[in-house]
């Protein structure tokens, strides 16, 4: 080290102010090199934190949908929804009763189509106390009436104007239906076409037939 600075002093000045110059920028590319990989392992350690949290994040809300969604647990009751006279209605009003509650739209098809199961199978066992309750998510309320008007509906068809049950029932598509027991909760049931016991009934369904009727006599 001592015999290099001892040649440096004997070469030019401008010479020594140039090998000065250099080894200071070599030093400082050095310095920010380290920085960069310093800053770089700093990033990967905050994405990997960030990626634990939306994991987990996502896996709390799956539980907490599951558990929403479980047998026993109490059906959402806090919705604005109006019967067809405009008249403010929630789920509340059927406690006691064993409800089954049907999400549709009079421009779903498949929707239209189990209409008539529905009210076979609610004028079968409305005097034992079945509810069949058909929450419809039109664009307006006219629609809705001449449909019921129409097709001579005697079940409570309310009107889900700003959509607020179907977010709270996580409802994606129609129809989509539920059965809720008669303390307000959620009853887990064998589906016949899925063949699996099931809580979400996706699609429609015969309701009137011999399987679905066996099903509904069984929570009266």
């Amino acid at each position: 080290m001592i015999a290099r600075a001892a040649l440096l002093k004997k070469l030019p000045h401008r010479q020594r102010q140039r090998i000065k110059l250099r080894a200071t920028e070599v030093f400082q590319s050095g310095n920010l090199s380290l920085l960069q990989i310093k800053e770089s392992r700093f990033l990967s350690c905050l994405f990997s934190y960030m990626v634990v949290a939306v994991l987990f994040f996502l896996l709390a809300a799956c539980q907490r949908g599951s558990t929403r969604f479980a047998p026993g647990s109490p059906a959402p009751v806090e919705g604005v929804t109006t019967d067809l006279q405009g008249k403010t209605i929630d789920l509340n009003t059927f406690r006691g009763k064993v409800v089954l509650l049907n999400f549709w739209a009079t421009w779903c098809a498949p929707c239209v189509e189990e209409m008539p199961g529905l009210e076979r199978l609610y004028r079968s066992f409305s005097s034992d106390g079945l509810e069949v309750v058909a929450i419809a998510s039109d664009d307006g309320i006219k629609s809705v009436r001449n449909f019921v008007a129409k097709n001579r509906i005697s079940f409570s068809v309310l009107f889900d104007a700003h959509g607020t049950m179907r977010r709270r029932y996580d409802i994606s598509g129609y129809p989509e239906s539920f059965l809720i027991d008669k303390s307000g909760k959620f009853v887990m049931v064998p589906d016949p076409i899925r063949r699996e016991p099931v809580i979400r009934i996706v699609g429609p369904r015969k309701w009137d037939s011999p399987a679905m009727k066996r099903i509904i006599a069984g929570l009266m």
